[in-house]
């Protein structure tokens, strides 16, 4: 199991409830997203290409990996917003003015 860090340390700010909310809510639908996928490509626990050709096999299989990593790169993306909205947050902490102090 990875070592367990704390979101500030990752994201360099504080999460909020709503940012770890919206955190849970990005990785499931990814997992949902996947499931979708597993379901439709391999509905009994096994992924077979449509036909026994090498060169489609190769196609199909390579199809479905540009699904899964265009579903990932959104994920990723969508939770850099949130980490950029805690460091964001920081930075405005650690630099308000003094008359605000």
């Amino acid at each position: 199991m990875p070592a367990r860090r704390a979101a500030s340390d990752s994201a360099g700010g504080e999460y909020t409830e709503e940012d770890v909310a919206e955190t849970c809510a990005h990785i499931t639908e990814l997992l949902s997203e996947y499931a979708n996928l597993t379901r439709q490509y391999a509905p009994d626990g096994r992924w077979e290409p449509s036909s026994p050709d090498g060169a489609t096999t190769r196609t199909e299989a390579a199809e479905l990996l540009a699904t899964m990593s265009r579903l990932l790169a959104r994920t990723r993306h969508d939770l850099r917003k949130v980490d950029a909205r805690a460091r964001q947050r920081a930075h405005e902490l650690e630099h308000v003015p003094l008359w605000e102090q």
